[in-house]
C-alpha cells in the first residue's frame, strides 16, 4: 500500500454513528460511556461514578474511527447477539457493547462474568481510548 493509498473501508458494515459501552459490578453499572457525532463534532458523555451523573465533552477529532478500529480487531462482528450470564454469589463483573451504525442497524452484545473472545483486550484498549479524551480535558478536575 502505498504513502497515500486510500485506507480500505470495513465490509459489511456501514460507518459507525454511535457507540455505547457500559461495565460494572454484578449490581450497579459503575462506568458508562458514550461516543457519538453532533452536529460536525465528536462528543463523548460519560460517568465514572455511581450514581450515575452523565457528563458530556467534545472528544477529539478521529475519537470514534480509533474506537471502532479497537473494535474490529478485537472481532466485534461476531459478538452480536452475545447475551451470556455466569450467576455468581459475588460480584460478577457486567459489561455492554451497543453500536449504532450511520444506516440505523445495530449490534448488541452483553454478558455478567461471561466474555467473547478478545473481550479483555478490547476493554481496555477502548478505556484507555476514552479515559484519555476525559482526562486530557482541562476543565476537567
Amino acid at each position: 500500500m502505498g504513502l497515500f493509498a486510500k485506507k480500505k473501508e470495513s465490509a459489511g458494515l456501514p460507518p459507525l454513528a454511535v457507540l455505547e459501552y457500559r461495565t460494572g459490578d454484578g449490581r450497579h453499572w459503575g462506568f458508562h460511556y458514550r461516543l457519538f457525532r453532533e452536529e460536525n463534532a465528536t462528543v463523548l458523555s460519560y460517568s465514572r461514578v455511581m450514581p450515575e451523573e452523565l457528563q458530556r465533552i467534545a472528544a477529539p477529532e478521529g475519537t470514534l474511527e480509533a474506537a471502532w478500529e479497537i473494535l474490529e480487531r478485537a472481532h466485534v462482528r461476531a459478538w452480536d447477539g452475545f447475551d451470556r450470564c455466569r450467576q455468581s454469589r459475588g460480584r460478577t463483573k457486567r459489561w455492554l457493547l451497543y453500536l449504532t451504525f450511520e444506516d440505523g442497524t445495530h449490534l448488541r452484545a452483553e454478558g455478567c462474568g461471561v466474555y467473547p473472545k478478545h473481550h479483555e483486550e478490547m476493554e481496555n484498549d477502548l478505556l484507555s481510548l476514552l479515559n484519555g479524551c476525559i482526562d486530557i480535558d482541562p476543565n476537567i478536575p
